[in-house]
């Protein structure tokens, strides 16, 4: 993932800002969810890290539960 890039969910859908992030993890199913986090990896860390969002990253590196997220 290139710096300041996009997030591809696997929905189609492409976030771009932090309140994009959390409107799209309210919308999504727990399968989905668990796609991009879990305990391989988490693409919603990784996005975070390449935004300069380094505590909040790691607040939810090792969350597998998107109401957890929120």
């Amino acid at each position: 993932m290139k710096k300041e890039e996009p997030l591809a969910l696997r929905s189609g859908a492409r976030v771009g800002s932090l309140a994009e992030l959390a409107h799209a993890i309210e919308q999504m199913n727990e399968h989905f969810f668990a796609l991009h986090a879990n305990d391989h990896h988490n693409d919603f860390a990784g996005w975070l890290r390449t935004h300069h969002e380094h505590h909040l990253a790691d607040e939810v590196q090792h969350v597998y539960n998107r109401h957890e997220c929120l």
